[in-house]
């Protein structure tokens, strides 16, 4: 079923259905779409159906209609068209499903004997005495599983795994080696002692021994243990039984979970060394992920890069502005809590907030943004446009579409699409922020760059709340008070 969603505003969110009757859209309460802006006519427009097609109409409405920011009178409308309204968007959407049934049988058979578990009960599963290793097993692999779906940081994830894994195995000490690549030595890139203590009594040998035979160790007495030499065993004088367990290795990803137990009275079995070797499959390969895509990351950065060098070139006064603008971006988000996957996002809207500047004397391009609703373009929102019309095909858009869409957006509404407050994404807020900090610490002539500092600080904090979000601002000058903020280290040399 053919639908539009509403993607900002009091309404966003909201989905309806275009049916046969056609639905009417407009400030007016009795029209099916209610659009509350003050850029919407009473009776703004219509959508309407002719057999599988479905149209937008304007209706003469006093800011006109625009779909993929062309104003129209009467368009066909497909997959992801973007209609605008005022300041308000909605996006089209086909609701194409698979064919039905796609040749399945379903069968109607009664459910009364059927047994349910659901993924939150096996998760807060208590195994008792009785229950026997294999439900200690599930139980751990699980939730390991839900503990590495749910980080998105290596660090993150080896301060979670480590505790969890000692946890899970009754050891007094967790550790994860890897190999180093450049250098080819065994190096931790994380510990865990239930003591608290740092440091411990650790078996080079057996760390060597199980990554060269790619197999899984296990001692219930290492002072007997007659694999290991005479200093192995003065190394693990207070170690009882050691397992060690090489990673998953995918890629250049070689190393070992290493646990260690001082108990004469609660050593490592066979159950345990299974369990163990399971949950390094799964960490191996989940580091490795991470890893990859990390290396991903940074060359999809150091290609917007250059291409962002590369469009500031056209304009001495803006090179290196991006770069910095990105970087107060990232302080103001971290101050804020951002996920790394918001922060990730807003990075690339920020160094991507101004890439027009390629566009700039490109006459087609200009020709297309010469006016709106009668009103010319200034060179700020043409700017916009033809940022959103170069990276509109990255895979990353939606993602970054709202921080460069509404970046010249302010707090009180006096934005060229006239939203206010909460209304603005925060991407957009920030993006805002970071760019008004950057020009007001370099435009000035004739004063050092701390009291350019300073005069700026004093400035945004006159417009927060106001012009610029309140949260935002104060979150840049946390950011500035702590010297977090790096992309320009030598004008913050001296606090306020």
């Amino acid at each position: 079923m053919p639908r539009v969603r509403v993607k900002n505003g009091p309404a966003k969110n909201s989905c309806y259905d275009v049916v046969d009757k056609p639905l009417s859209l407009g400030r007016e309460p009795t029209c099916d779409i209610q659009i509350m802006d003050k850029g919407s006519s009473r009776n703004h427009a219509e959508l309407f159906r002719i057999g599988e097609m479905c149209f937008i109409r304007d209706l003469e409405s006093r800011n006109g209609t625009f779909v993929n920011e062309v104003k129209i009178d009467e368009e066909l409308l497909r997959e992801g068209d973007r209609i605008q309204i005022g300041a308000t968007i909605l996006v089209f959407e086909t609701g194409d499903a698979p064919a039905e049934n796609d040749g399945l049988e379903f069968s109607e058979e009664a459910v009364g004997n059927t047994l349910e578990l659901r993924l939150e009960d096996l998760s807060a599963m208590n195994v008792g005495e009785g229950d026997g290793g294999e439900a200690k097993r599930l139980r751990g692999i699980y939730r390991l599983g839900r503990i590495l779906a749910e980080e998105k940081d290596e660090a993150g994830l080896i301060e979670k795994v480590l505790p969890f894994v000692a946890g899970e195995l009754n050891a007094d000490c967790a550790y994860l080696f890897t190999r180093d690549a450049v250098k080819g030595n065994i190096v931790p890139i994380g510990t865990f002692s239930r003591s608290g203590k740092k440091g411990g009594k650790i078996s080079r040998s057996i760390i060597r021994r199980a990554i060269q035979e790619k197999r899984a160790l296990l001692t219930s007495d290492a002072m007997q243990d007659d694999r290991f030499s005479a200093r192995d065993s003065i190394m693990l004088k207070q170690i009882h039984s050691v397992i060690c367990v090489p990673l998953a290795v995918t890629g250049d990803l070689s190393g070992v979970l290493y646990l260690a137990g001082n108990s004469p009275s609660d050593v490592f079995n066979e159950e345990d060394l299974e369990l163990s070797a399971a949950m390094a499959d799964q960490i191996g390969l989940a580091i490795s992920h991470l890893r990859v895509q990390e290396t991903q990351r940074e060359n999809l950065m150091s290609t917007i890069r250059v291409l962002v060098r590369a469009a500031e070139m056209k304009q001495p006064s803006a090179r290196g502005r991006s770069e910095r603008i990105a970087n107060y971006a990232l302080a103001i988000g971290r101050r804020m809590r951002m996920t790394p996957l918001q922060l990730e996002s807003l990075q690339l809207a920020a160094l991507l907030h101004n890439i027009g500047l390629l566009a700039e004397d490109d006459e087609t391009v200009a020709e297309k943004y010469r006016e709106k609703d009668g009103r010319e373009f200034s060179q700020a929102e043409r700017q916009v446009r033809f940022s959103l019309d170069i990276v509109r095909d990255m895979a990353c858009f939606s993602a970054i579409e709202d921080g460069v869409r509404y970046q010249l957006e302010f707090n009180d509404g006096s934005g060229p699409e006239g939203m206010k407050g909460e209304n603005i994404p925060l991407s957009a807020r920030i993006v805002a922020v970071a760019s008004e900090f950057d020009r007001l610490i370099t435009t000035p002539t004739g004063i050092s760059e701390v009291e350019a500092l300073k005069q700026a600080v004093i400035e945004l904090g006159r417009q927060s709340g106001r012009k610029f979000d309140e949260d935002v601002v104060k979150a840049l000058l946390v950011a500035h008070r702590n010297d977090e903020l790096v992309a320009c280290p030598e004008a913050f040399a001296e606090e306020e």
